[in-house]
């Protein structure tokens, strides 16, 4: 799968996500396991949620976010998933408004996609490099909704993340 070409047909909402990589930053301070528990480094505030983005296999790459909330441990766990509208990402997701981030794999857990209910890990597509739920797939073999199809490799993900603007 690594070796096929990017799928230029990606839907409207996705290509605006896309621009939000150019935006893109490391925080320095998020938190890592240390054996068990997980500990905050330093003395870094944390953002109380962090939406991360997904596109819907069953739904032509529609947008949906996986919400996940900080713990009392100074940790994240997943917490619901909801639809990115065009009203919602105008008001919380769009640059200038949000701040986005990349996020390892640390805290990510079995999501359901907002759109298709299709429970799982996401899966990072090799033709499109979508993140995507697994609506279209079947154990572990994975269709995405830019058409390419192949079985799971299991590696280490980076995650859009995007910490929204809550409020007026």
């Amino acid at each position: 799968m690594r070796d096929m070409v990017k799928w230029n047909g990606a839907s409207t909402s996705l290509r605006r996500l896309e621009e939000l990589l150019q935006h893109e930053s490391r925080p320095p301070a998020l938190p890592r396991p240390r054996g068990v528990a997980l500990t905050r480094v330093g003395q870094a505030q944390l953002p109380p949620r962090i939406d991360l983005v997904r596109g819907c296999a069953q739904h032509d790459g529609s947008t949906w976010a996986a919400v996940y909330l900080l713990n009392a441990e100074g940790g994240y766990e997943y917490s619901t998933s909801i639809v990115v509208s065009k009203t919602l990402y105008r008001t919380q997701y769009a640059p200038g408004v949000a701040t986005t981030l990349i996020w390892d794999d640390t805290w990510i857990d079995e999501e359901t996609s907002a759109l298709c209910g299709v429970a799982g890990r996401p899966v990072r597509c090799g033709r499109c490099r979508q993140l995507a739920c697994r609506g279209r797939s079947s154990g572990q073999y994975f269709r995405c909704f830019c058409g390419n199809e192949g079985w799971i490799e299991i590696s280490k993900l980076e995650h859009l993340g995007v910490i929204p603007r809550l409020g007026s």
